[in-house]
C-alpha cells in the first residue's frame, strides 16, 4: 500500500492560458480540506532543477491566504516555461556548446528530497507528456488538461479552449466588415499546433461563414504547385542576384493574383449548404 499523502506539489508548464490561477486556488482548497501541505513549483521544473535562480524561494507555500483573490487574474502565480523540458534538459559544455540530458531520475530524487508525495501538472500535450514518465517513475501525478488547442485525448474540453474559441470569433466578426467593404477574401490563420479545433469552431459559429477549411491543407496544396515558393526551397543565388528591384515585385503580383485566384476557386469548391444557405451573395471579386 502507498505511504499516505501529507505533501503535494502544484506546478504550470507551457504557454499560459485562461484559468491557470483558478485551476491553482480549487486544487489548493480541496488538498486543505483533506489536510495535506501545499507547494507551487516555480517555473514549471525549473525550480526543483535549478533552484539557485530562485533566492527567494524555488517552492512557494499555497495557504488559504495565498490563494485569494487570484481566480480573475490572467497567467499564473506560480510562473510557467516552455524550456527547461527535464528530458531534454539543456546543459552547457566546457567549450560552450549545449547538450541535451535526461535530469527526470534527478528530478524524482528531488521531490523525494523535499517529501513531496505527489505532483498535480496543469499543461498541455508536452507539460503532461513529462508527467507521465514521472508518473512511470513511481511519482503519485494528477495531470490538469490545460491547453487552447483542445488537443489533449481522454477529455471532452481542455481549459483555456473555449477562451481562444471567443477570441478568434470575435476578431472574425471585425473581419468581414472590412473585407466586404473592399471586396476581398480574407485569409485569417489562428492557432492550434496540429489540431484545427479553434479554425473549426471559430469558424462554424461566424453566422456569416461560407467556407470551414483547414488552412494547412489549402496551403499546403496551393504552395506544392509547381511554380510556387515552397518552404525550404528558396529562389537560387544566382536567380536573386540576376533579379532586380521590379522583377521582384512582379514576382510578388504574379505569385499573390495565382495564390488568390487558386484559393477562390478552392473556397468555392469547398462550400457547404449548411454555412451558406441564408448567406447574401458575395460580392465579384475585381
Amino acid at each position: 500500500m502507498p505511504p499516505r499523502i501529507r505533501r503535494i506539489a502544484i506546478n504550470t508548464g507551457g504557454g499560459d492560458a485562461p484559468g491557470l490561477n483558478a485551476v491553482i486556488r480549487a486544487t489548493v482548497i480541496a488538498a486543505l480540506h483533506r489536510g495535506w501541505e501545499v507547494v507551487g513549483i516555480r517555473d514549471g521544473y525549473n525550480g526543483l532543477l535549478d533552484p539557485k535562480r530562485f533566492p527567494e524561494g524555488a517552492l512557494i507555500p499555497l495557504t488559504r491566504a495565498s490563494v485569494r483573490g487570484i481566480t480573475h487574474l490572467g497567467g499564473t502565480i506560480l510562473g510557467t516555461t516552455n524550456k527547461g523540458n527535464p528530458l531534454k534538459y539543456p546543459v552547457k559544455q566546457r567549450d560552450g556548446s549545449f547538450r541535451e540530458v535526461d535530469r527526470t531520475d534527478e528530478l524524482i530524487k528531488a521531490f523525494r528530497k523535499q517529501k513531496i508525495d505527489a505532483l498535480v501538472a496543469i499543461g498541455g500535450d508536452g507539460s503532461l507528456g513529462i508527467a507521465s514518465v514521472l508518473a512511470k517513475k513511481g511519482l503519485r501525478v494528477v495531470g490538469v488538461p490545460k491547453t487552447i488547442d483542445n488537443d489533449l485525448d481522454k477529455t471532452v474540453a481542455t481549459f483555456g479552449f473555449d477562451t481562444a474559441v471567443s477570441f478568434a470569433t470575435a476578431c472574425l466578426d471585425r473581419l468581414h466588415s472590412t473585407a466586404e467593404a473592399h471586396q476581398r477574401i480574407m485569409v485569417v490563420e489562428v492557432m492550434g499546433r496540429y489540431a484545427g479545433w479553434i479554425a473549426l469552431n471559430s469558424g462554424v459559429l461566424q453566422r456569416r461563414s461560407r467556407n470551414v477549411r483547414s488552412g494547412a491543407h489549402i496551403f499546403r496544396s496551393l504552395l506544392s504547385r509547381k511554380g510556387r515558393v515552397r518552404r525550404g526551397a528558396p529562389m537560387p543565388l544566382s536567380q536573386r542576384k540576376s533579379a532586380g528591384p521590379s522583377d521582384w515585385v512582379e514576382r510578388a503580383r504574379s505569385s499573390l493574383r495565382n495564390c488568390r485566384s487558386s484559393l477562390e476557386k478552392k473556397l468555392d469548391a469547398s462550400s457547404s449548404d449548411i454555412f451558406s444557405a441564408e448567406d447574401p451573395p458575395r460580392p465579384s471579386i475585381g
